[in-house]
């Protein structure tokens, strides 16, 4: 078979295709048409945080990637980074596309980065679209998902739950709880350790929380004075702390069973004993 001097392009893409690139570039067609390079470079672990930050497109929440939630990828990044982060450069710094997660696991890791970057204007429709081909590290969270939801609106006041669920292939009743989780207060998703993985039911639940917090006059400061969340405390756990610390859930104190004392006269009880005493003969 002849090799038509095409490369494959990076990740899951399928609107994307690379064109004959030179060693260290790498030229994507986009979703609009036009031929963008990108070029490769690694950034030394001293200057990573400092020349690299999130783009404004990019889905995910950078204050829900904790150093418990990114363990496995920390992990593997301090041996090996197997795909790059996918920049556009922008006034000196490199705006991260697509590999936020990488990004911050590099930097709790201490390690350098492998950055493919652009340095060319994109569209928001190609930043949405390259960052959707190219992602295939884990799914995005109901929160983030909610985030973009939330921002379609702000584009267009006048979409729909429903029409954003067809243009994003969600369903009406997820779209709707993701709005909720986004509109969750950010201090309070703080309080775990893995954020992203907070469950429909417990994004449920804090909405309950927070309702009746403003029932009861209760600001975020006094709820969080009475709340100490040590390491390795579950999702589950950090939601019945909350709800406890609310008062919407009242907190379990272990009691003492008391001991019942009973008051046999010494006739009763001798009478009791005849009769088991007669049962046992006759059953012998």
């Amino acid at each position: 078979m002849q090799n038509s001097g095409k490369r494959r392009p990076i990740g899951r893409s399928v609107d994307l295709e690379v064109v004959s690139p030179p060693l260290g570039e790498v030229v994507y067609v986009l979703s609009s048409g036009r031929k963008v390079s990108f070029f490769r470079i690694h950034i030394e672990a001293e200057q990573v945080e400092a020349l690299t930050y999130p783009h404004e497109m990019n889905k995910r929440i950078a204050e829900d990637l904790t150093r418990p939630s990114l363990e496995l990828l920390i992990s593997s990044i301090s041996i090996q980074q197997y795909q790059p982060v996918i920049a556009q450069k922008i006034e000196g710094k490199y705006a991260a596309m697509d590999g936020s997660r990488r990004r911050q696991s590099a930097i709790f890791a201490g390690v350098g980065l492998d950055v493919l970057y652009c340095d060319e204007e994109l569209t928001k429709a190609e930043v949405k679209s390259l960052s959707k081909e190219l992602q295939s590290a884990k799914e995005h969270s109901i929160r983030e998902n909610g985030r973009e939801f939330c921002s379609l609106i702000n584009d267009n006041p006048d979409l729909s739950q429903e029409q954003i669920a067809e243009m994003t292939g969600f369903s009406q009743g997820y779209v709707s709880v993701a709005l909720k989780a986004w509109e969750i207060p950010q201090s309070l998703v703080d309080l775990y350790e893995h954020p992203g993985d907070i469950t429909k039911a417990q994004f449920k639940e804090l909405e309950k929380v927070l309702k009746h917090m403003q029932s009861v006059d209760m600001s975020l400061e006094e709820l969080f004075s009475s709340i100490e969340i040590k390491p390795s405390t579950s999702n589950e756990e950090v939601t019945n702390f909350i709800k406890e610390a609310s008062g919407l859930l009242k907190a379990k104190v272990p009691t003492e069973r008391p001991v019942k004392f009973l008051d046999v006269s010494a006739k009763k009880w001798a009478n009791s004993k005849r009769v088991k005493d007669k049962t046992d003969y006759h059953a012998k």
